[in-house]
């Protein structure tokens, strides 16, 4: 699926307004921050042997602390030396009575070098771990949640790496708690995961090392993990108390939901209940963190934690929509239409003339699955206005795409429309201004391409081909490489030779441009993908396509508008397995994307044809 909204819109970007838009051998290799002499030995792997033992490790530490000087020195050069061996330990003593002891482990650990990335890792994950060490603490956990948000052998890796030698105890944590809440896995994939985790964490002695530990365990032995995390579970509770530094509400809620997991898995529900009243009450009250354990308890359909919640936060809810429109949706779980009508319209009315914060809300409420919410939001944007305002353009673009997806596509023209005049009125503002100007119309050429497309769609389901083919030919001249519509020309029937000559032309055209982007940007995912949309639809380099596809997902792994490319790759070359296969991952990816539900249909259909001639 080309990236239409977040990534061809390059137009409009330059107008700086557009808001639309493994492995169990893995190798850490700690070093001195220093360049180590050439002569250096290769450091050890995780899961080795280790070449010093815990006794002589403690040794060195406690000499750290010595009443001489030399001593002192001598050992905090032995423990330098160890680097990576050294690490686990060293981050223990931080915490030493010994002033002296915890002084000297705190250097050696910030002298400490972790080699975060390693040849033959995924160039996302590369990108994702490059400069880490530079960061500050929230640019770290932004990182680290982009890396969670892959199960994969190398990505879980990482997030163990992270937890074993993140010097921000809090981030240490926060890696071990995502990957713990990371989706199910098929029971057949656990033991390479569990395998994983083992390796990656080895000996340390680090709270988060534990929990990740006993998660392995869990996943073995259930009944026999439960009291261990259980303890884990009031340890941090303490910590957070006494060390607010080094956790947070969040971490402890995490764990909190694990426990509460493995008592469902065993089916206590006693417990449970003691559980999720202990969740509540541990709340910090921050938005994200509310509006993530409402989902949380409307999974579970804990309606009395809820309503718990809800009398402990009630001005919360009150005053913040993403809250209202959770309980609304909360309200519609529990089949009272009328009450989330009644608490969506309360949302609704928040943030009077913000139109910025119901920009927000629109776009969180869309892929929440609430599109017709999404679509009040949007329309309250474009009411606030004025039409030439960022915000306001930015909402009709995303109302026009959110009508085309329920193929409302007469509709969506009529917004796009709408948008352009708005344009219009700020290229008149901007007629002094000649390099602005000449962005504005740029943009407004992309944008008029989308409104034909759409209208062209309207068109076709009405079977007016005439109109249809006009509508294409004018988005065609805005936007000459519009996937989309160059597709919907390649398919549009009753044309002339001429017609077909001239489409092929323009099919192939696009598709040089494709390459020339793939040559001047090779890591850049969305030009192997815009290539592969378009030869998949229009039968022609179809191995071609299939490896630009698998490219773009080597370098944005588990992107559902790029599975959602894959799987018409592997339609197109008639294996209806895969298709099926890559399709219902996009669609678990975005699951409420009708379009690519409507193409999992058709991918279905098309499974079940062949095996049904396969049976003759």
């Amino acid at each position: 699926m080309p990236r239409a909204v977040s990534e061809r819109a390059g137009w409009i970007a330059r107008l700086g307004c557009w808001a639309i838009v493994a492995a169990s051998l893995w190798v850490v290799r700690p070093a001195l921050a220093q360049e180590p002499p050439s002569s250096a030995p290769a450091a050890p792997d995780p899961g080795a042997e280790p070449s010093v033992d815990d006794a002589e490790l403690a040794r060195l530490i406690e000499q750290l602390g010595h009443e001489r000087f030399f001593v002192r020195e001598q050992a905090q050069a032995a423990l330098a030396k160890l680097g990576y061996e050294a690490f686990d330990a060293l981050a223990a003593a931080q915490d030493h009575e010994d002033i002296e002891i915890a002084s000297r482990a705190k250097y050696l650990v910030r002298l400490i070098r972790v080699e975060w990335t390693r040849d033959g890792d995924p160039p996302a994950l590369k990108q994702l771990l490059d400069g880490y060490d530079q960061l500050d603490q929230p640019n770290r956990g932004e990182r680290i949640k982009r890396i969670a948000a892959n199960t994969e052998g190398p990505w879980v890796g990482a997030l163990c790496r992270v937890a074993r030698f993140e010097r921000f105890p809090a981030l240490s944590k926060q890696a071990a708690v995502l990957l713990i809440e990371q989706p199910d896995l098929p029971a057949d994939a656990w033991p390479a995961r569990g395998e994983v985790i083992l390796s990656q964490v080895g000996r340390s002695a680090r709270p988060a090392a534990e929990w990740l530990r006993c998660y392995v365990a869990a996943n073995q032995d259930a009944a026999g993990a439960l009291e261990r995390w259980r303890a884990l579970v009031d340890a941090e509770e303490q910590t957070l108390a006494q060390c607010p530094e080094e956790t947070d509400d969040a971490i402890l809620g995490a764990l909190v939901r694990y426990h509460i997991a493995l008592l469902e898995r065993l089916g206590r529900q006693e417990e449970i209940n003691g559980a999720i009243a202990r969740l509540v009450a541990t709340e910090s009250g921050e938005t994200e963190s509310l509006v993530k354990l409402v989902d949380w308890l409307i999974q579970r359909k804990a309606w009395e934690g809820l309503d718990q919640l809800h009398a402990r936060f009630s001005n919360r809810f009150e005053q913040d929509a993403k809250l209202a429109y959770s309980l609304a949706g909360a309200r519609l779980v529990r089949e009272d239409s009328p009450g989330a009508e009644k608490l969506a319209a309360q949302a609704l009315a928040l943030n009077p003339g913000e139109n910025h914060q119901h920009l927000q809300i629109a776009v969180w409420l869309r892929e929440k699955g609430w599109p017709e919410w999404s679509e009040r939001e949007l329309r309250r944007v474009i009411e606030i206005g004025p039409p030439d305002n960022n915000d306001t353009l930015t909402a009709q673009f995303r109302l026009a795409e959110l009508l085309h997806d329920r193929q409302a596509d007469d509709a969506a023209g009529l917004v796009l429309e709408q948008a352009l005049a708005g344009l219009d009125k700020a290229a008149q503002a901007a007629n002094r201004q000649p390099e602005f100007a000449k962005a504005l119309d740029g943009a407004k050429r992309w944008i008029s391409s989308r409104m034909h497309y759409y209208r062209a769609c309207h068109f076709q389901r009405q079977q007016d081909r005439a109109k249809e083919a006009e509508e294409l030919a004018a988005g065609i001249k805005d936007d000459p490489t519009d996937a989309d519509i160059l597709i919907a020309l390649y398919r549009l029937p009753e044309q002339s030779e001429s017609q077909r000559t001239e489409t092929k032309k323009l099919i192939d055209d696009a598709a040089l441009k494709f390459r020339a982007q793939i040559a001047q940007n090779p890591a850049e995912a969305n030009g192997y993908n815009q290539l592969a949309w378009l030869l998949s639809n229009t039968d022609r380099e179809l191995e071609e396509a299939l490896k630009a596809s698998q490219e773009s997902l080597r370098l944005r792994p588990n992107e559902a508008g790029y599975l959602d490319t894959l799987g018409r790759c592997y339609y197109a070359l008639k294996d209806y397995e895969n298709a099926v296969k890559y399709q219902e991952q996009a669609v678990a990816g975005e699951p409420h994307s009708g379009q690519m539900k409507r193409q999992l249909e058709i991918f279905r259909q098309a499974l079940a044809a062949a095996r049904g001639e396969s049976k003759s």
